[in-house]
Order: C-alpha cells, then sequence, then structure tokens
C-alpha cells in the first residue's frame, strides 16, 4: 500500500467521523471511538476465554 493510498483512507475516515459526529442519537461520535470500543470488547472476550 502506497502512501497516497493511505493519506486518502485517513482523510475519508476523518471526514466521515466528522459526519458520523453531528449525529446526536449515536453514542460513539466518531468512527475511531467505535474502532476503540470494538477492539476493547475483542481483548475483553479474548481475556475471558482464557481465564
Amino acid at each position: 500500500m502506497e502512501m497516497d493510498q493511505i493519506t486518502w483512507i485517513v482523510t475519508a475516515l476523518l471526514a466521515l467521523s466528522e459526519g458520523v459526529a453531528l449525529i446526536p442519537g449515536l453514542k460513539s461520535n466518531s468512527v475511531f471511538q467505535l474502532i476503540y470500543f470494538i477492539l476493547k470488547a475483542v481483548a475483553t472476550a479474548i481475556k475471558k476465554k482464557e481465564v
């Protein structure tokens, strides 16, 4: 993946994040928070399986 493609993807995610932040009904107000919460839930599920 080239730097141009990465730049376009990050720019698109930031634009999408700003659009999502305008929707008051959503608990997660950005794409990055949504990704963080999903990863956190997956990590918690993995830790519970190990025990």
